[in-house]
């Protein structure tokens, strides 16, 4: 027997061998337990539960209180630490670089009647920052600036 001829006979055994291990137990197995495809889908959607697992089991229930204690903080003091490790309020800052860009919606549009967006943009997103469609399927043709808060 040539190299070709032991090919084929190990493709066809292998063939032969997939279809005793895997094909016939599967189908054995449907038959014995007489499942369908629906039922089975029907019993795997209690387990695809959408519901938030932060809502129905939030950590404050299910951590300790002294681990959980160690785990949060004030949001204030958290504020005041934050202004005093940077030394200054975002709120403050913000205005100073581009003064004509207020809080609102802008679109593509808007580029020239604003050249200040593009010194508040990374050059990648600028670039991006026009009308959706190919040949670039990530581009967006409007955004809203949010006035600034401080963390």
């Amino acid at each position: 027997m040539n190299i070709k001829g032991i090919r084929c006979l190990g493709i066809w055994g292998l063939g032969l061998f997939l279809t005793l291990a895997v094909v016939i137990p599967a189908t054995w197995a449907a038959e014995e337990y007489k499942i369908t495809f629906e039922q089975w889908t029907k019993a795997k959607a209690f387990y695809d539960d959408p519901r938030s697992t932060m809502k129905e089991l939030p950590l404050n229930k299910i951590v300790p209180p002294e681990d959980y204690a160690k785990l949060t903080f004030d949001i204030e003091a958290m504020r005041k630490a934050w202004t005093e490790v940077v030394g200054f309020k975002a709120p403050d800052k913000v205005g100073k670089i581009v003064p004509e860009i207020k809080p609102g919606k802008y679109t593509y549009q808007d580029k020239e009647k604003y050249p200040g967006l593009k010194e508040l943009m990374a050059p990648e997103i600028y670039k991006r920052f026009n009308p959706g469609g190919p040949p670039h399927a990530g581009n967006f043709s409007e955004l809203e600036i949010i006035p600034t808060k401080q963390y």
